[in-house]
C-alpha cells in the first residue's frame, strides 16, 4: 500500500519515488509530470535507453473482467486492496 507521506528514509530504497508515482496523474498534474520525466529518463537514448516505460493504471480497470473468473480477485477488488 503506498505511502501518502514518504519520509527522507524512504528515498534510500526508492519506496518514495514508488509512492509518488502510485498516485493518480489525472487528478494531480505534478504526478503526471513526475511520469513524463521519469519516462523520458527510461527510454531517451542519451539517458537509460531502458526500453521501458511506467504505466499508472488502476488495477481494477485491468483486472476488473478477471474478477467473475477468478474469485480471489474479485475479493481483492472489493476490499479496496492496493488503494483501489
Amino acid at each position: 500500500m503506498q505511502n501518502a507521506h514518504p519520509t527522507q528514509s524512504d528515498w534510500v530504497d526508492g519506496a518514495a519515488a514508488w509512492d509518488l508515482l502510485h498516485q493518480d496523474p489525472i487528478r494531480q498534474t505534478e504526478i503526471g509530470t513526475l511520469m513524463k520525466e521519469a519516462n523520458n529518463w527510461l527510454s531517451s537514448p542519451d539517458k537509460l535507453n531502458a526500453g521501458d516505460k511506467l504505466i499508472n493504471e488502476s488495477l481494477h480497470k485491468v483486472l476488473g473482467g478477471v474478477a467473475t473468473s477468478a474469485p480471489e480477485v474479485g475479493r481483492l477488488l472489493q476490499r479496496g486492496i492496493y488503494g483501489l
